[in-house]
Parts: C-alpha cells; sequence; structure tokens
C-alpha cells in the first residue's frame, strides 16, 4: 500500500478531539501534515513542495490572511480557502478534497455536492468510520 500524505486544514488539529480520527488515519500508514491555520495552507500553495494526496478541510475556523467577508467572518472559511486551492495554478488544484466540519448546513452539503467533494460531519461519524470514508476515497 503507497503510504498516503494528507494535508488537514483544522483550527482544532492539535485538541484531543481530533486525536482519534488522526491516530486512524496514521494506523493506516497515512502521514498527516498539520495545518491549523489558513496560513498554512496558502504557504503549502505558494511553495508547491509538499506531494498531497488529499486535503481534509473544516468550514468554520479563524480568517488569518483571508478576507474577512469573503470566509462569513470565519464561518464559511474552509470554503474561501477551497476556492482557493481550485482557482491557483498550484500543483494542488485536482487534489481531492475532504471536508469534515460540525457544520450541518444544507448549503454546505450542497457546495460539496456540487464541487465533488466528500462531506462527513465530525458530529455523525467515529473516527474510524472516518477513516474508512477517508480510504475509500482515496481509492
Amino acid at each position: 500500500m503507497n503510504r498516503k500524505n494528507i494535508l488537514w486544514v483544522d483550527d482544532d488539529i492539535n485538541k484531543f478531539a481530533l486525536m482519534a480520527a488522526r491516530d486512524e488515519l496514521e494506523s493506516r500508514g497515512c502521514k498527516i501534515i498539520k495545518a491549523p491555520r489558513p496560513e498554512n495552507l496558502l504557504k503549502v500553495l505558494r511553495e508547491q513542495i509538499l506531494q498531497i494526496d488529499c486535503i481534509i478541510i473544516d468550514i468554520s475556523m479563524p480568517t488569518g490572511e483571508l478576507d474577512m467577508e469573503e470566509t462569513n467572518f470565519g464561518m464559511r472559511t474552509g470554503f474561501a480557502l477551497i476556492r482557493k486551492i481550485r482557482e491557483s495554478d498550484s500543483i494542488y488544484k485536482d487534489t481531492p478534497i475532504i471536508v469534515y466540519t460540525v457544520i450541518g448546513d444544507d448549503d454546505v452539503r450542497q457546495y460539496c455536492k456540487d464541487n465533488n467533494i466528500l462531506y462527513l460531519n465530525k458530529s455523525s461519524v467515529s473516527s474510524k468510520e472516518f477513516a474508512d470514508f477517508v480510504m475509500d476515497y482515496l481509492k
């Protein structure tokens, strides 16, 4: 099995709540590259030196360098980052994206569906189920 490099963009990535999900992916041979702030993702996009097989991204995060209105004052920071990925000239513009968030609004699910993005709700899947979905998505 090839090792999968996953860039995980979430302001809570270093918190206990996501530890089990991270551990589950790592136990399956994935390398998790943590990006707790939007600037971390923007830096990766600029440098283009990492091999990334998948990007996991939260929706509601602090805005960092991003425009407050573009992110709906932090409520949709993930959408702004997804647009930056897809509209960039970077090697990552076609990288699979998974939205992993507690935001369960219909507009979030519809956005993901319309943009061929896997949507997973942090509140409704276990760490094992999450890892199963991620690994299946990357096949």
